[in-house]
Order: structure tokens, then sequence, then C-alpha cells
């Protein structure tokens, strides 16, 4: 079952891959924190804040392709008998059309992929509480905004609701660097 999931998401980005401009430019690496509304997975809700590790590909003047990777703090809840502990970790493939350059503020509107793998352990001796997992494919609709520091680095606000059998709403705040500018200025 996996494999065959792998299979669906190969197809799928394979052609995105293949028809990338050749001159597309990985422009900026970063990362924040991430709060999100979560969602009831097997009587346990998720929802935890997390961290992320996300980058900006420059396909040309109003288009950019981020991929991101999202961990969730684990959530351990007490039961009767032990305690479960539910983790979930994503992958988002999102494109972000630029409405505006400005010199300090640029906002803009995503679309995109989100695969959502969750856990959900039981900590404890009673046997008859199972462990469980998951992974759904989802739809990411929101808006951001990169707001200039400095030539080396911006800050960035993300607003996005994962449409999916895990919907959540998801709050990303963090830091970009230029890839670019450290590039010229490594001498």
């Amino acid at each position: 079952m996996i494999k065959l999931k792998f299979l669906y998401l190969s197809v799928l980005f394979f052609p995105l891959s293949v028809s990338l401009p050749l001159n597309a430019q990985f422009t900026k690496v970063g990362g924040g924190l991430v709060f999100g509304t979560g969602y009831e997975y097997h009587h346990v809700r998720t929802g935890n804040p997390g961290i992320n590790l996300t980058g900006i590909y420059e396909l040309n003047q109003p288009f950019h392709l981020s991929p991101g990777f999202t961990y969730v703090l684990p959530k351990k809840d007490k039961l009767e008998y032990g305690d479960r502990r539910t983790s979930l970790i994503m992958f988002d493939l999102d494109a972000h059309y630029v409405f505006n350059y400005l010199d300090r503020f640029e906002f803009y509107g995503l679309g995109g992929l989100n695969i959502s793998f969750v856990k959900s352990k039981y900590l404890g001796d009673e046997f008859y509480l199972e462990n469980f997992s998951d992974n759904r494919l989802g739809l990411n609709v929101g808006a951001g905004t990169y707001m200039k520091f400095s030539e080396q680095m911006d800050f960035f606000g993300e607003l996005k609701y994962i449409v999916g059998k895990y919907d959540q709403l998801v709050v990303t705040i963090g830091v970009l660097l230029d890839v670019q500018w450290f590039a010229k200025h490594d001498e």
C-alpha cells in the first residue's frame, strides 16, 4: 500500500520536475516555527507547535516554488491505562504567485500539495490498545509575505489551510537566508 502511494506521488511530481525552466534558481533557504490547529486522530488531538524547513526556487518574476518539511512536536496524552504519544511530519510543495515586488515587502498567494504522516503509539502495558499510523495527501491554499530585513535575510509569515482528510489551519513564521547574496560574497 505504501509503495503504491509513493508511485502516485512520483507520477505527480515527475512532470513538475521535468517541466521546470532551466533558468530556475534556488534563491532562499530557511525555516521557522509552525503553529497548527491540529486534528482528531484515533481519539487523540494533534496540534502542538513544530519546526519548519523551507526553500524558495524562483522560476520567473511572479512564480516561486517552495518545498518544505515540517516536524510537529509529539503530543503525549494521559489515558486510563497508560500514555499515548502522537507525532506528525509533513512534506509540502507549494507554488507562490507574488502579487507585488516592493523594496521591503512581497505578498503572495499559494497553492500546493501536502503529505502528512501521523503515528500514534501506546506507551503502556495493556495489550488491547493498538498503535496507529497513517499518511494522507492534501491540498494547501493560503497566502504569505516576505519582509526584507537586510540584503542577507528576510522574515516571512505564512497562513495556509490544508484541505484533505486531516484538515487544519497552519501558521508559519520564520527567517529566509538569501543564497545568492552569500554566493556572491563568499570570498
